[in-house]
């Protein structure tokens, strides 16, 4: 029992190859565009996803805008609030991360505006500014896509 639990800890815990001084970049997880001209409809099997189908559906139908192949989704939960779903526009899976993203944060992004979700179509990164799911202090979060989920590479929060 103690072995799974440890396991899932590091399974989880940050890669220590990226640090403040060396945060990833957009190029670091290059991948090629991929041009999908019919785009699968989003798989609407469960009830979140059915509760957003509407845009699921209107943002599918775009194309893809991260990762090559997937479509990131936004829409808003609030003032300065913004919740996302990756769609993978040759399958139509459909995936909701555990947290949205609010602006209660000091950073400013780069990438954005005080609060964001940073992301391009040829790259697997994606860079949250702000504070997920309104936890304190909020922070600079450098996820990979992998395909499946978001991989945490560095949190930078403030002190």
């Amino acid at each position: 029992m103690i072995w799974i639990v440890a396991s899932l800890v590091f399974a989880s815990a940050p890669s220590s190859a990226w640090s403040i001084q060396h945060q990833p970049t957009f190029e670091d997880f290059d991948v090629p565009a991929e041009n999908i001209t019919s785009p699968a409809p989003p798989k609407i099997t469960s009830e979140k996803p059915h509760r957003y189908r509407t845009i699921l559906r209107r943002e599918s139908a775009k194309g893809a805008n991260f990762a090559g192949r997937y479509r990131i989704a936004q829409w808003g939960c609030g003032t300065c609030c913004a919740e996302f779903a990756i769609i993978n526009e040759q399958t139509g899976a459909v995936y909701f991360p555990w947290f949205a993203v609010v602006c209660k944060t000091p950073f400013e992004s780069e990438y954005g505006g005080q609060a964001g979700i940073d992301f391009k179509e040829t790259s697997r990164l994606l860079v949250i500014t702000g504070t997920r799911n309104e936890r304190n202090p909020g922070g600079r979060y450098f996820y990979e896509w992998t395909g499946k989920r978001l991989r945490l590479l560095l949190s930078l929060e403030p002190e």
